[in-house]
């Protein structure tokens, strides 16, 4: 368990996404995805959490669908005050 908590969204629309099966001939079912871009603000209990979550985060897929195309892909960064 890490010590975080999600604060903050911005997200816009989601995005819906289909295609076509050529072996069954016909419509594959609708995805729903978070849009690129999409920002997820964290904040941490301890510098030992936030690491954990970067380690649990940063540069991996997220996603039930699609993760080795991409989707669910998440960067970390951290938010330092301006002086």
């Amino acid at each position: 368990e890490i010590g975080a908590r999600l604060v903050a969204a911005c997200i816009s629309k989601p995005i819906h996404f289909s295609g076509w099966d050529l072996g069954e001939q016909g419509p594959k079912p609708t995805v729903v995805a978070v849009p690129a871009g999409s920002v997820y603000y964290f904040e941490a209990d301890s510098d030992a959490d936030a690491r954990a979550l970067i380690e649990a985060l940063h540069g991996r897929t997220r996603s039930d669908y699609f993760g080795e195309k991409g989707m669910g892909l998440g960067f970390c960064g951290v938010l330092e005050a301006l002086p």
